[in-house]
């Protein structure tokens, strides 16, 4: 039962797989610089219904189980009550824990992510050992583009808790509660078709909400690496973005990891410098045998 919780979004790299980071030459420099990959609030991506997508899933999801309930006999006992029960744990979850986002793509060199993350083709495209990225104090989730896919998996988790729930004797426990959470939070691995290009695999750390009201505040707590490891939490900073304050974390990709988790690095279609200037800085910073290519778009 508990496979059908949105688990089989929670990305497991094979050894050797390489994910894809885009970025300004700027930031290019500060993530070899500081070893450290940006995690931003959720809320700030470039998907403006980000954080409203996974949501709408578990609504379609939820009156489609309704409909199902009068004719199958293990969801005989559904009714509208479950699913606001559901509603009242995964609606305000944000206001207790709430996630930041790094992305990474299978892909190495895509127009679409020159153009938009990649300062419009003049950044970098960098791949990191996707193993390194497991081992960081986060959760990877493999994105899923196809609608019809999306509604199955909600409907299958919600399925499952409801089960989970009447041989727990309905009792809306601590079971259900925690099942309910766990949702909550794999819903981010949901996003808008039209995105679907992207190939997007996603790193979420979470932020702990701190008080209510005009007295909340963001707290890193930090996490585990690999459910064992306690690793410290990261000082939450606030950086302006067109206009709106994204608050952010800075998180190392290193921990643990021998030798340098940096493996390729593509030069953008309008990037202008030599392979010899990037290799030449990645070496001077412990980055050794990285392989540097060109992009192969062809992007003025």
């Amino acid at each position: 039962m508990e496979q059908t919780l949105l688990v089989q979004r929670v990305y497991d790299p094979p050894v050797g797989s390489v994910l894809y980071h885009y970025c300004s030459a700027t930031g290019f420099e500060e993530i070899v610089k500081s070893r450290k990959i940006r995690f931003s609030d959720i809320n700030m991506m470039n998907d403006a219904d980000e954080a409203r997508w996974g949501y709408r899933v578990f609504e379609r999801a939820a009156r489609e189980l309704m409909k199902l309930s009068t004719t199958k006999a293990t969801l005989a006992g559904l009714t509208r009550e479950f699913f606001d029960r559901v509603d009242q744990i995964i609606a305000p979850i944000q206001l207790i824990v709430h996630p930041f986002v790094a992305s990474f793509s299978r892909e190495p060199d895509l127009l679409g992510q020159w153009r938009e993350y990649a300062d419009s083709g003049r950044g970098f495209s960098i791949g990191f050992d996707a193993q390194a990225l497991k081992n960081m104090p986060v959760t990877l989730l493999s994105v899923e583009y196809d609608e019809a896919s999306q509604i199955g998996e909600m409907k299958d988790a919600l399925g499952a808790i409801y089960l989970e729930n009447v041989e727990d004797g309905n009792s809306f426990g601590s079971k259900f509660r925690e099942s309910c959470r766990l949702l909550g939070n794999l819903m981010a691995a949901f996003k808008n078709p039209t995105f679907a290009e992207e190939r997007e695999v996603r790193s979420l750390h979470f932020i702990i909400v701190e008080g209510t009201g005009r007295s909340a505040k963001l707290i890193d707590v930090g996490g585990f690496i690999g459910q064992a490891k306690a690793v410290d939490g990261e000082t939450i900073q606030y950086r302006l973005s067109n206009g709106n304050i994204v608050a952010f974390v800075d998180i190392a990709y290193d921990r643990d990891f021998h030798g340098c988790p940096i493996k390729e690095v593509i030069l953008g279609p309008r990037n202008t410098n030599l392979a010899g200037n990037v290799l030449y800085f990645l070496n001077s910073k412990g980055c050794e045998v990285v392989i540097i290519r060109k992009s192969a778009s062809s992007y003025r």
